[in-house]
């Protein structure tokens, strides 16, 4: 298992879900928590409770989904290791704001590199494996170094060409705000913003509806045609 420098936090034990189940649906919600979030962490914190998290824990998947929450802002942590969503309380992906800049390229960055390296372990041991990234921002990157930005578009590329993962790794980003940031963002990250950028704004209504679309593709039984990033 693989142990974390933030928290501590460790991974489901790939041997003990091999022994529970045949398949698994890997999730990792990256969130911004920059204090620019101010304006609409309330209603972000509530859709994450009563729609995202319910929404997989009534799923008929829901044995098989292990979520990961990473928060950032000038400085990235870790919530967790992957765990069994029916571990999880309702409240796990609650936020506050908290320091003063935006890591956005540097969160992904260990997103896409701690999932990539529990589905190997987990491939390992047999289980067929379906993966999702859903990052959640508001604002450009103003943080990270060229290092992480580097590093994350090597791990697109890779991702990208990687057939075997072709249809089961999925990247989406929700943008709250200005379009034009996200899509300059999503370019410089290596993903493509007409396939994996939606945006909207700030009010309640959108982000519970947003949030019910990003969990019923997290819990769909369906894999991509296509890569969607």
């Amino acid at each position: 298992m693989e142990t974390f420098q933030n928290f501590n936090a460790q991974n489901f034990d790939p041997n003990s879900l091999a022994n529970q189940t045949s398949t698994a649906i890997m999730c990792v919600v990256v969130t911004d928590v920059s204090p620019s979030i101010s304006n609409y962490v309330d209603a972000m914190n509530t859709a994450s409770r009563d729609v995202f998290m319910q929404e997989l824990k009534n799923s008929h998947r829901k044995n098989d989904i292990l979520i990961k929450n990473i928060t950032f802002c000038e400085k990235v942590e870790h919530k967790s290791g992957f765990l069994p969503i029916l571990n999880l309380q309702d409240d796990y992906l609650d936020v506050k704001p908290q320091g003063r800049s935006t890591a956005l390229y540097q969160a992904v960055d260990e997103a896409v590199s701690h999932a990539v390296s529990y589905r190997e372990d987990l491939e390992a041991q047999g289980i067929e494996v379906r993966t999702t990234i859903f990052i959640i921002t508001d604002g450009e990157d103003n943080s990270s170094s060229l290092q992480s930005l580097n590093s994350i578009k090597a791990q697109i590329n890779a991702l990208r060409s990687n057939e075997a993962w072709a249809s089961t790794f999925t990247i989406n980003m929700l943008g709250v705000g200005n379009e034009p940031t996200f899509r300059r963002a999503c370019i410089d990250m290596g993903l493509n913003p007409d396939k994996c950028l939606s945006t909207i704004g700030a009010t309640a209504k959108e982000i519970r509806a947003q949030m019910g679309v990003v969990s019923q593709s997290v819990s769909s039984s369906a894999g991509a045609a296509t890569v969607n990033f």
